[in-house]
């Protein structure tokens, strides 16, 4: 499962550069990558590189495991031999998980019968997540 497409996730998920040229409109149509890494002899990819430029072919490194630090955009590549990239989702739509799941928190409690008890929330919001200060809002 990737990482919900938060700004400062690092991309760090795998993906083959044929799996992501031939799945680039469908299952990683949400996706940025950030990292090209070389698996192989070829180690080239072909990229668009804005509207009205014809594809350019970019060669990583000179060695297996040479990387490049690029923005790639799956829609915009048209070629890819001996790469693999690495990528997350960014279409927000994936849940948030961790400590801000509102039924991770401890925040996300009912108080009943007016006393501090705490019972399991059904509610799929989420509450806020307060950084610093041992869980004070001040």
């Amino acid at each position: 499962m990737p990482q919900g497409g938060s700004f400062p996730n690092i991309p760090d998920m795998p993906v083959g550069g044929s799996d992501l040229l031939a799945n680039k409109a469908t299952t990683y149509k949400d996706y940025t990558c950030t990292k090209v890494v070389a698996t192989g002899d070829t180690k080239t990819f072909d990229y668009i590189p804005r509207a009205g430029v014809s594809s350019i072919r970019i060669t990583v490194g000179t060695a297996v495991g040479d990387s490049l630090d690029i923005l790639v955009n799956p829609s915009q590549l048209t070629g890819a031999n001996d790469v693999m990239f690495l990528c997350n989702s960014c279409d927000c739509d994936q849940p948030m998980t961790g400590t801000t799941a509102f039924d991770k928190t401890g925040y996300g409690g009912i108080i009943t019968g007016g006393t501090q008890t705490w019972e399991v929330n059904p509610n799929t919001a989420f509450a806020p997540t307060i950084i610093g200060g041992d869980g004070l809002n001040n």
